[in-house]
């Protein structure tokens, strides 16, 4: 589905085994175009001719041819516009570490330099790293392979090639890159760049270290941009429409993943992460969701669109038994051109042509389709002109017997059986003798004829058998292959439609088809008519070619899209709307259509909304960081304050703390003081002798009083202490 343009670096690939990419990513599916210093300067061109994606691998930028290329102006510039729609993957790139500014100016100005900065598994083990993968990383992570940052730690650690987390770090402007993993010392060692354009940059080495599946995984998810559609179908299902619209998708390069009813909870869990943003249920499979399945499926953005065959009962259903509007709309053009066509003056007209013109027409009239009016009046002038060519004796279209095989059948059509001139044209062909024409014109006379006959069919199986049995399939070109294809188609021949089926696949395959515009269109025409005789046999070989016949179709119908576009006559272009018309009338399917559906009714988010939502989140997380940085700034400073005052407070309060015992014993001491100087006055005075032993006894009585006024301040004082201890 996708083509990958890989630069390599030959003097890696020649020392290192791991060191080429090749065959792992075509294991994965992806088409490899392979460039080195021997064709690096044929990159430019092919940029712009089916790459989907540029992937430049570890060191591949230490090839100085390569690095010097790259750099030009004119890649710079080239790979700037190719951008726009492609995607690019860039992994390690060791010296351009050394580089000072900006190593991948082919980037543009988002990258300011890669910086050297080693974690490796031979770090000390409390230093040990570890990886993380971010909210929007996550799809990276789930799809198509189940990877955790943990794994690729691990792997990175004990690979057998080049062991190691990462050896640097790509260093840009703030907002221009998303990270995808990051590690625990806050580097991004893989990062998106941010926006419309689909670029990756890891410091992971992704192809040295073998880490196959996460880089299956980013290439994904690179080049579908957010654009994978679940498709939730019966694996039974083989529907030529549905097997034909998902094919078409392929061709369209819309990626989509099966799931069958028994990877239901799978599909919910890629859902869940993002990976999924539309999911297509298949016909009968609705009834495998429960109520809580659609929640999931609803609380995650994801559209649905439900599929159901023609007379299935729900009207909420979106019905696919139809035609492609666009198909219809193509016949129409078509058909305008052929009445114009038939306008013309004779002269300036080829009679083989508007012949042919009328064959393709007819067919079509006949289903409803056509509207022109093709009556004997309106085609008047066609018939005369054919008439006067008309040999009067011997009904000949001027002595050429392949023109009167036309004009035959003209006639017959539009003159009906009766006519004289339909008459002429059919002895003349009655009469001519074919045996020495080749197998072509032989048939021709056969397959004309049998307008007159009853039983067409039996005289066709009759007049042709021998003819067909002489037939050299080696030497039968693409005009011969049309007729066999006629004759074998009205006769029910199976062994013949076989042989030219095979034949057909020998100059059709998924890549080319040698065959002219023409001829490819009346080729996709017959191939249908086949398909739908050999889809009434049930038997295996009938089926069996059935799904030759449908590989056949996928690949002419492609071509056949892309050749309308390049068809320059009426007749080209008439064929490939009749034939598109077929297709899409027996698939039964709007493929065209429903592929717009899934374009442009939202279906899919755009890469750059989920970008900008994604660094809204950021900016708007970063917003309250710094609110929250400010306030708890400002809260440091308020309880910084109070603690000042707090100190301040208690310094104080220390302060007056020794003098408070202080106090109270200086008061108990001026208390037993004035006792004793009463005392001693009482003695030398002389007075009354028991007044001291009055003022003793009252001592003794108060002796606790004074006891407890000296004890008090002690023990308080004691006990402060203690406390300013334990609080040191």
């Amino acid at each position: 589905m996708f083509r990958i343009a890989l630069i390599q670096n030959t003097s890696e690939m020649r020392n290192y085994s791991f060191a080429d990419l090749r065959v792992p990513l075509a294991e994965m599916g992806f088409e490899v175009a392979h460039y080195t210093c021997e064709n690096i300067t044929s990159l430019c061109r092919d940029l712009s001719n089916g790459i989907d994606c540029v992937v430049f691998v570890s060191n591949s930028l230490h090839d100085d041819v390569i690095r010097n290329y790259v750099y030009s102006d004119e890649f710079c510039a080239a790979f700037d516009k190719y951008l726009e729609k492609g995607a690019a993957l860039i992994m390690h790139q060791h010296k351009l570490a050394k580089v000072a500014g900006n190593p991948l100016p082919f980037l543009g100005d988002t990258v300011e330099k890669l910086e050297k900065d080693y974690h490796g598994a031979n770090e000390d083990e409390k230093e040990k790293n570890a990886f993380f993968e971010t909210a929007y990383g996550k799809p990276y992570f789930s799809f198509p392979n189940s990877v955790t940052a943990e794994d690729v730690l691990v792997h990175a650690e004990s690979s057998p090639g080049i062991p190691g987390d990462y050896w640097q770090v790509l260093k840009y402007r703030e907002n221009t890159w998303l990270p995808i993993m990051t590690d625990k010392y806050g580097n991004s060692v893989i990062q998106r760049m941010a926006g419309e354009r689909r670029v990756i940059f890891s410091s992971v080495l992704l192809d040295y270290q073998q880490h196959y599946a996460l880089l299956e995984n980013l290439l994904i998810n690179l080049l579908t941009n957010n654009m994978s559609l679940a498709v939730f179908k019966d694996s039974r299902e083989n529907a030529l429409g549905f097997s034909y619209f998902l094919n078409h998708l392929e061709n369209m390069k819309f990626y989509f993943r099966h799931y069958g009813a028994e990877e239901k909870d799978y599909m919910l869990a890629n859902i869940e992460c993002g990976v999924h943003s539309g999911i297509l249920v298949g016909s009968g499979m609705m009834e495998k969701l429960s109520e809580e399945d659609r929640r999931i499926i609803d609380r995650n953005g994801v559209k649905l669109i439900k599929l159901r065959h023609k007379n299935t009962d729900g009207d909420d259903f979106f019905e696919v038994h139809t035609v492609d509007k666009t198909s219809c709309l193509n016949f129409a053009k078509a058909e305008i051109e052929v009445q114009q066509e038939l306008a013309k003056d004779p002269k300036d007209s080829s009679f083989l042509v508007r012949a042919d013109l009328l064959s393709a027409i007819m067919e079509f009239k006949n289903m409803g389709l056509a509207q022109g009016d093709y009556s004997e009046k309106k085609l008047r002038a066609v018939l005369d002109d054919a008439i006067a060519h008309i040999d009067d004796k011997n009904g000949s279209y001027d002595n050429t017997y392949g023109a009167t095989c036309k004009a035959l059948w003209l006639f017959y059509t539009f003159l009906g059986k009766n006519s004289i001139f339909t008459k002429a044209a059919y002895e003349y062909i009655k009469d001519y003798d074919v045996s020495r024409n080749a197998a072509r014109e032989q048939l021709e006379k056969y397959l004309v004829l049998s307008l007159f006959e009853d039983d067409a069919v039996e005289y066709m199986k009759r007049s042709c058998a021998p003819v067909i049995a002489s037939v050299d399939m080696s030497a039968v070109n693409e005009y011969d292959l049309l007729m066999l294809f006629r004759v074998a188609l009205m006769t029910d021949d199976r062994e013949q439609l076989k042989k030219l089926v095979e034949f057909i696949g020998e100059n059709v395959n998924a890549t080319e088809v040698r065959l002219g515009i023409y001829v490819a269109a009346c080729t996709t025409s017959l191939l249908i008519d086949a398909y739908g005789k050999l889809s009434d046999h049930r038997d295996e070989e009938s089926l069996k070619l059935c799904r030759r016949i449908e590989e056949l179709l996928f690949t002419l119908v492609k071509h056949l899209h892309v050749a309308g576009a390049e068809a320059r006559r009426v007749e080209e272009r008439l064929r490939i709307a009749c034939a598109l018309y077929k297709f899409e009338n027996i698939t039964a399917f709007p493929v065209a259509d429903l592929a717009e559906l899934l374009y442009k009714t939202g279906t899919f988010p755009n890469a750059k909304r989920m970008h900008e939502n994604y660094l809204n989140t950021y900016q708007q997380a970063r917003v309250e960081k710094d609110t929250l940085k400010a306030e708890k700034q400002t809260l440091t400073e308020t309880v910084s304050e109070l603690n000042e005052k707090m100190e301040k407070l208690r310094t104080e309060t220390n302060l007056t703390k020794p003098y408070k015992p202080a106090f109270y014993i200086a008061l108990s001491l001026l208390v037993v003081a004035l006792y004793f100087v009463v005392y001693l006055v009482i003695m030398l005075l002389d007075t009354d002798p028991h007044l001291f032993t009055t003022l003793f006894n009252k001592a003794i009585e108060s002796w606790p009083a004074f006891f407890g006024v000296l004890i008090i301040p002690l023990v308080k004082f004691i006990f402060d202490h203690q406390i300013k201890k334990r609080k040191k």
